[in-house]
């Protein structure tokens, strides 16, 4: 159990650090995010978009939307009964233009609890170019999610 924990954690400190050789800029990223289920206009093949806003440390702040992808069973439930996993694509429009997140999460039917972890990040404007992590959790509510996100983008 306890090398399977290593071995998470290499691959997480992996993933998260960036180099700086190629003049790239990086800047830490935390916030919380606030959505809504939205009905209309929702291109998600199951239904499922979200609108909100993310307030973090200045740079992320912005209005969202969220479409659900894909959904799918996860280990040990393949009836998806207990628990589902999911992708998507988050869109964060910033004063510095709009960041295009997809991930990839699991959601927890019992608890109401989910997490996702980016799988691409691109951006527009002030942001192409942009690159780096992005993770998610939270819990569902009555109208949407309530959650935290904590990342790195690097341009």
């Amino acid at each position: 159990m306890f090398r399977m924990y290593v071995a998470m954690l290499a691959i997480l400190i992996s993933t998260t650090s960036f180099a700086d050789g190629d003049g790239l800029r990086c800047k830490k990223l935390k916030g919380h995010i606030v959505t809504h289920y939205v009905f209309q206009n929702c291109e998600s093949p199951f239904g499922i978009c979200t609108e909100g806003t993310i307030e973090g440390n200045g740079f992320l702040n912005g209005s969202t939307r969220y479409v659900v992808t894909d959904i799918g069973p996860v280990a040990g439930d393949p009836n998806m009964q207990g628990a589902l996993s999911y992708r998507g694509t988050l869109v964060v429009k910033t004063r510095h233009g709009n960041l295009m997140i997809k991930d990839l999460g699991m959601f927890d039917r019992s608890s109401a609890l989910f997490s996702s972890q980016s799988r691409d990040i691109s951006g527009e404007n002030k942001l192409e170019g942009v690159s780096g992590m992005f993770f998610s959790y939270g819990i569902a509510t009555e109208t949407g999610f309530d959650g935290y996100v904590k990342g790195q983008l690097c341009m």
